[in-house]
């Protein structure tokens, strides 16, 4: 089968829509978001298979284009921006249509309404529709308009999107140190089977390992000054959110950079290297009690794996203090009468 799949032309009101449109959670009671997200996102997702069916088997069409495969083609989750869930992203395709072509690449962010880029050849015009990722891992949306049939001239103009804050917003190219740029757009039938059988095995039960956790009571002081965490007591040891100790470590002798890799899924640390922050660093918890499962990403710190516990709490990781703090070196202190517990840049790390 050949065919180029030319993503489409985003109405003016559709980039209005999603640039003023939060990702708000519906209510969920006795269900973690996560959990409600994914249930949300399996039934979009179930709905477009059932009704366009999985693209494995390709249709012939009269018009002398060669086999066609309709359906749903791919599907991934996604976490743009500072979105503290994955939004899904599937590529379908309904079929010939007259004069052009109708293949769509759905954003689903766990909003009220799901945000379609139609793809298409009207008039001769088209878009394609790519993930971004920057250097620090953190992925955006890019749309490309071509001017030429088929895309064949050059593009003339670029859009990018990412959440921050819990909303889409516009960001300008200057603002991103572009890794790396993949097509969604694309085919993949057995992505679609393994996001569905993601989802649906959330919705049955916990991650193993998962527990219900709660807010820490401790103060933190660093290097003097008290800070206030979203933090969480697991198995007797305080856990916090990475990005905000890397968020408050930056600019001390101890400061270290995050990464993330969407690929492998793998955490990366450098330490010494100024972190970047992505907006949603030091937001503070509604004190109630939280879902923690462990997190299966691999911790690589300089290039080497650091062997910790980490837990996801409504898709942030969260570290086990101490140990994280051993990694960099912070000296950790607690004082028993007062619950209170001191980061001291200027020290090395003492074992307990």
């Amino acid at each position: 089968m050949k065919r180029k799949i030319i993503a489409t032309v985003l109405s003016l009101a559709l980039i209005a829509a999603i640039l003023s449109m939060p990702i708000v959670a519906y209510a969920a009671p006795a269900e973690t978001e996560r959990t409600a997200a994914y249930r949300a996102y399996y039934d979009v997702l179930k709905e477009a298979t059932d009704e366009f069916g999985i693209g494995e088997n390709p249709r012939k069409f009269e018009w002398g284009d060669g086999d066609v495969l309709v359906g749903v083609l791919y599907a991934e989750l996604i976490r743009f921006g500072n979105s503290a869930l994955p939004q899904l992203v599937y590529h379908y395709d309904s079929g010939y249509a007259p004069n052009h072509y109708v293949s769509t690449v759905v954003v689903y962010g766990y909003t009220t309404k799901a945000e379609q880029f139609q793809s298409s050849t009207v008039g001769g015009h088209g878009h394609d529709v790519f993930l971004v990722t920057d250097r620090n891992g953190v992925s955006y949306l890019q749309e490309v308009y071509y001017g030429g049939f088929y895309g064949e001239d050059e593009p003339g103009s670029e859009q990018y999107y990412t959440v921050r804050n819990g909303r889409w917003v516009e960001v300008k190219e200057a603002e991103i140190d572009i890794a790396t740029i993949r097509e969604l757009s694309v085919i993949n039938a057995d992505s679609v089977h393994a996001v569905l059988t993601e989802l649906q095995s959330t919705q049955a039960s916990p991650p193993p390992g998962s527990q219900t956790v709660y807010p820490t009571k401790s103060t933190v002081y660093l290097n003097g000054e008290a800070k206030a965490f979203e933090a969480y007591l697991i198995d007797g040891s305080n856990y916090f959110k990475l990005r905000d100790l890397a968020f408050v470590l930056d600019g001390t002798q101890k400061q270290f950079e995050v990464g993330y890799d969407n690929a492998t899924r793998a955490i990366t640390l450098t330490s010494g290297k100024s972190y970047t922050a992505v907006g949603d660093e030091m937001a503070q918890g509604d004190g109630t009690s939280k879902n923690a499962a462990p997190t299966p990403s691999t911790i690589y710190l300089n290039g080497a794996v650091l062997d910790l516990i980490v837990y996801n709490i409504n898709g942030n990781n969260f570290f086990k203090l101490r140990d994280l703090m051993e990694a960099i070196d912070v000296h950790v202190g607690y004082d028993n009468a007062t619950r209170a517990i001191t980061l001291d840049t200027s020290k090395g790390y003492v074992a307990e």
